[in-house]
């Protein structure tokens, strides 16, 4: 038996998330993480100003997305930290 969802998503923190700056749409980012991590890591996603930021299951899933960036309709896209993003400087 699994964790109810809720109390999985309340367990995310920003070191989950990842933020992907394109035009492409939420469905399109998500295909294109799902062929790196694969789908059923991701937890949430949402578009958010003109990026999609995406929740993954794991810290390291994260980790990897960043490291390895995606392809978005043959395109290179970087995959930045969501928490380096809101960072002070």
């Amino acid at each position: 038996m699994t964790a109810p969802v809720s109390r999985v998503l309340n367990a995310l923190t920003r070191r989950h998330a990842v933020k992907v700056a394109s035009a492409a749409s939420v469905e399109d980012c998500c295909m294109a993480i799902g062929e790196v991590v694969g789908h059923e890591c991701i937890m949430s996603a949402s578009k958010m100003y003109n990026a999609t930021v995406i929740f993954l299951n794991t810290i390291d899933k994260a980790n990897e997305l960043v490291e390895q960036g995606i392809a978005i309709d043959g395109l290179y896209t970087p995959v930045l930290f969501l928490f380096q993003c809101h960072q002070k400087r």
